[in-house]
């Protein structure tokens, strides 16, 4: 090579920069030591100008790249323009390609960080098109892009170069990758018959002893490198190897949250029964959910329910249908398993009983007086966008916000003095938004026109409010399901997470599991749809999530997946299946009724 990197060695600290990097310390910007059990970081591409076709991916955002979304809660919250998005788009589609045809030729490559690498580039993708987020998230989602994108490249190039070099002579050196520094000579041969550039750090008492002959060479230092601080915690301190390469890798586009709400608690799997016999939940007189005993649910007839215990009785019962006529109608299996729930046991106190991650869909249909009504309505959806951009950050802030709060918030503020109203109003936005958002970027003045999927209004139309209120059960559905199967695994690594959110996705249309992206046509396949056989794809993956959970019922575990060919009745009955077991599962960890599927509206 015709330069010798600066050496990063010693101890360190990962800290994200503000361009999304890791700085000297990240080895997609430059030559970090070799790890074995990481080799293909040593074969990430460099960063590539024009008129390389990828040259675009290393273009950081800017703020006249920023749409700022109109009719929030806040301040300088909107998405990228469509010509920054859509090539990253097309980067994230080619890559799928290349990753199923290097899987279809090495299927062990299922099991590899190279399908982790590949999901999160595809989430990011979708997350940029249709996620309002400031100007500076954008940046770093761009960075996420980019580097998985790298490290998923990375993988397939150094697979298939270690696997031609049992069949080939040693390669020329390819200088468009980063490559790696180490102290094994080992390490160096196997690097240079790769072709991959490498770097060797003697660390002999000899290296002292250098000739008059010799000539010094200069590092070369790294440039163009951010220094800025973005958070300052580290990911990692510690000295350079596999510590702090593997933490440049860890995932922080998820919902933190959800990993540690109130009440969860990991479940062991040595208490799944293999009896059929075995029909019930057992449950103590404690309210404490470690008391509480999970036991396999039968799956041929529903479990015997005994009167409702009065500690249950918190309020309007969640377990019963809400009748409003923008209520969705109800998927018949989904209500059955509803009111199929044995709640005989004393309620655990309000403190252990899970948070809603979306307001209930019943509070923004509280109000009797239509004006009121439409008036929850539209505040939700202008804060919706927010809300779920919130979800995805660590602070526990979001998850405290309570029922009253939301319904503060949703209410609004009545006609009076400019003065009240614009104080209240402001008090209102700070309780929801003010825990994990910083004061500047809060409003009170909210008006204006709102976008929401592909309509913009400023007063929501009557026709719109059922499809709204559709949308609010899928988006805490999805919430709830990611929160319980969490909670059902009780022992989780960032790439079990990872590898459980993929497999989760594919409930869902264009498995998008954490926000509706567009509203589904009247003949989409999923859980909503109202005929039978569109729900069997979406049915197939949430059965295979089920399986996953301990107490999962023999008749569960061993039934066939759906098919085409399969009558309705067969159908419904599976469907049953699913959610009677889904449903108490979560009354089970959660101490409440969940939010269930419902049948899309009729445009």
């Amino acid at each position: 090579m015709p330069y010798i990197p600066e050496i990063i060695t010693g101890r360190v600290s990962v800290l994200l920069r503000s361009d999304g990097t890791y700085g000297v310390t990240d080895p997609a910007s430059w030559p970090q030591v070799f790890a074995p059990k990481l080799p293909y970081l040593a074969a990430i591409s460099k960063q590539t100008g024009s008129p390389h076709p990828h040259a675009f991916l290393w273009i950081s955002p800017r703020r006249e790249h920023f749409v700022p979304a109109t009719g929030l809660p806040v301040r300088d919250f909107g998405k990228l323009r469509d010509d920054v998005v859509s090539p990253l788009e097309a980067v994230a589609e080619e890559l799928r390609s290349q990753v199923q045809k290097f899987i279809s030729v090495y299927p062990s490559a299922r099991e590899s960080p190279l399908v982790e690498h590949e999901f999160i580039v595809q989430q990011t993708s979708v997350r940029l098109r249709h996620m309002v987020a400031p100007c500076r998230d954008h940046v770093v989602q761009v960075a996420t892009l980019r580097r998985h994108w790298q490290l998923a490249t990375a993988y397939m190039r150094y697979f298939d170069l270690a696997t031609a070099h049992s069949t080939q002579a040693s390669r020329v050196v390819d200088c468009s990758l980063i490559g790696a520094w180490t102290t094994r000579p080992e390490e160096v041969d196997l690097l240079r018959r790769l072709g991959i550039p490498v770097w060797f750090v003697d660390t002999s008492p000899s290296r002292y002893h250098i000739s008059s002959s010799s000539r010094l060479v200069e590092f070369t230092r790294a440039k163009g490198i951010s220094t800025s601080v973005l958070a300052d915690t580290p990911l990692y301190q510690g000295i350079v190897g596999f510590g702090h390469l593997s933490s440049t890798l860890r995932i922080w586009n998820t919902f933190p949250q959800i990993c540690g709400v109130p009440g969860t608690h990991p479940v062991s799997h040595s208490t799944h029964t293999s009896s059929r016999s075995s029909t019930s939940w057992t449950r103590g007189s404690s309210c404490g959910a470690h008391d509480r005993s999970l036991t396999v649910i039968a799956d041929h007839a529903p479990p015997a329910v005994g009167p409702v215990h009065p500690s249950q009785k918190r309020g309007r019962d969640k377990f019963v249908e809400f009748d409003h006529a923008w209520m969705p109608s109800p998927l018949p299996s989904w209500c059955s398993a509803m009111a199929q729930v044995d709640r005989s046991g004393v309620a655990r106190p309000p403190e252990r009983v899970w948070p809603y991650w979306i307001p209930e869909p019943a509070l923004l249909l509280g109000p009797q007086d239509l004006v009121r009504a439409k008036r929850y309505i539209m505040n939700w959806v202008r804060a919706r966008p927010v809300w779920l951009y919130l979800l995805r950050l660590g602070d526990q802030g979001a998850v405290n916000v309570n029922t009253q709060m939301w319904r503060s918030y949703l209410n609004g503020v009545p006609e009076g003095s400019l003065s009240t109203k614009s104080g209240k109003r402001a008090m209102e936005i700070k309780q929801i938004f003010g825990a994990v958002l910083a004061q500047e970027h809060l409003q009170a003045d909210e008006g204006g026109v709102v976008q929401w999927h592909q309509f913009r209004f400023s007063d929501v139309q009557v026709e719109l409010c059922p499809l709204i209120v559709w949308e609010v059960h899928e988006l805490a559905f999805r919430y709830e399901l990611l929160a319980l199967d969490r909670a059902c695994r009780p022992s989780r690594t960032p790439t079990d997470d990872l590898r459980r959110e993929e497999l989760l996705a594919r409930v869902f249309p264009s498995q998008a599991l954490w926000s509706v992206i567009s509203l589904p046509p009247p003949d989409s396949v999923g859980l909503f749809a109202r005929v039978p056989h569109r729900r069997i794809t979406a049915l197939n993956a949430l059965r295979e999530v089920l399986i996953g959970w301990p107490g999962c019922p023999d008749a569960l575990l061993q039934e066939t997946p759906l098919s085409g060919t399969d009558a309705p009745d067969r159908i419904e009955a599976f469907e049953a299946s699913v959610a009677r077991f889904y449903v108490n599962s979560f009354f089970h960890h959660a101490g409440r009724a969940p939010i269930v599927p419902r049948m899309l509206p009729c445009p």
